[in-house]
C-alpha cells in the first residue's frame, strides 16, 4: 500500500520533464513522511 504509493509518487514526478532528481526524492521523502504520520 504505501510502497505501491511512493512508487506511484516517483513514476509521475519521474515523467515530468522540468523535475531534477532532488525534487524526485524530496517529493518522496515527502509522502512517506506524511505516510507515516497517517499510519502511526
Amino acid at each position: 500500500m504505501l510502497r505501491t504509493r511512493v512508487l506511484s509518487a516517483l513514476r509521475h514526478c519521474a515523467a515530468s520533464r522540468h523535475n531534477s532528481t532532488q525534487d524526485i526524492v524530496a517529493y518522496a521523502w515527502d509522502t512517506v513522511r506524511v505516510e507515516l504520520a497517517v499510519a502511526l
